[in-house]
């Protein structure tokens, strides 16, 4: 890795780990155990395979299909890498934690750094977007908290795909307001 590749990833990686944006409810689950407090050492943290990474197994086909289609729409049209995470819990910690865990790793926006990742923990009924520091002027913490509050009834019905794919869509829109 060359000197200016180290500088470019390290500025990534301060922006991803001082801006993000946060609000949870998600539907209470049928059966719920006590989620035990543990670390996230990066080699328990879940592997990115893609823009839809679905641990939780909340989406059908049908419903990552079109929740991908309206992922790439954004990459196209705003040049934004939205990544998605759902797991059943974070197991403790917190939801801002475990984002941030996951956003170090995963880098979502590369070196462009337009980068978002959204993550949803179902049983914790909490999700946090974590926004990169070049998109931080344009998405500011206000601005995310309410576009994302459109999604929660859609989460509250089980309708992750379809909560997830409006906030994607809002958050296009005002990305496209904003050029």
């Amino acid at each position: 890795m060359t000197g200016v590749n180290k500088v470019i990833l390290g500025a990534i990686l301060l922006a991803l780990a001082t801006v993000s944006c946060h609000r949870g409810t998600l539907p209470t689950p049928q059966s719920q155990t006590a989620p035990t407090p543990t670390p996230t050492p990066r080699e328990i943290l879940p592997k990115q395979f893609g823009p839809i990474n679905d641990y939780a197994k909340v989406f059908d086909q049908s419903a990552q299909t079109r929740l991908l289609f309206t992922i790439n729409e954004l990459r196209t049209n705003s040049d934004v890498q939205f990544v998605v995470a759902t797991v059943d819990s974070t197991n403790g910690q917190s939801i801002f934690d475990y984002s941030l865990a996951l956003a170090r790793d995963w880098k979502p926006g590369g070196e462009s750094g337009r980068g978002l990742l959204l993550v949803l923990a179902i049983r914790d009924r909490q999700w946090h977007l974590q926004v990169s520091k070049a998109l931080e002027k344009d998405l500011p913490d206000q601005v995310c908290k309410e576009l994302g509050s459109r999604s929660e009834e859609l989460y509250k019905q089980g309708k992750y795909a379809e909560g997830i794919g409006l906030f994607v869509r809002l958050i296009g829109d005002k990305l496209q307001g904003k050029k």
